[in-house]
């Protein structure tokens, strides 16, 4: 059975729906104006919109199509980056504040996204969201 799809119309609807998750989610910390960190940790902490069981959908959708397709690669890599970018702005202000010693931000804000993605994953795997918090606590000391 083969299915037909049309992969515009999916590349639309994904990039849609995935980056208005991440500004609605990430974008608030791009407003805050001081206490950057304890702003971050409070976005992460708040797990109401996380699904452990099935995980997150852009790390989903990288994972399964990345390699398979340019076109989606080049789209869920876009969101990726503008992820990484709004906790690279807010890490940047914290140093400007002096919230943070002086560090590569960009380095910073690939390791904290991944994090994230990580733990989500790691709690999907179990379909457990503890194991979720006991592994984003280790993010949250750092």
């Amino acid at each position: 059975m083969k299915i037909f799809y049309n992969k515009e119309f999916i590349l639309n609807v994904t990039k849609e729906k995935l980056s208005s998750y991440i500004e609605m989610k990430y974008g608030p910390l791009l407003a805050i104006e001081d206490n950057f960190i304890d702003g971050i940790v409070k976005v992460i902490n708040d797990r109401k919109d996380f699904d452990f069981k099935c995980g997150c959908k852009l790390n989903n959708l990288v994972q399964e199509l990345s390699y398979k397709d340019e076109d989606f690669k080049s789209s869920l890599e876009k969101i990726y980056l503008r992820f990484e970018n709004i906790f690279e702005q807010v890490l940047n202000k914290a140093i400007e504040k002096k919230e943070i010693i002086k560090t590569n931000t960009n380095e910073l804000s690939v390791f904290t996204v991944a994090s994230i993605e990580g733990c989500i994953s790691t709690a999907k795997k179990s379909q457990n969201e503890i194991l979720y918090n006991s592994c984003i606590s280790h993010l949250e000391n750092i």
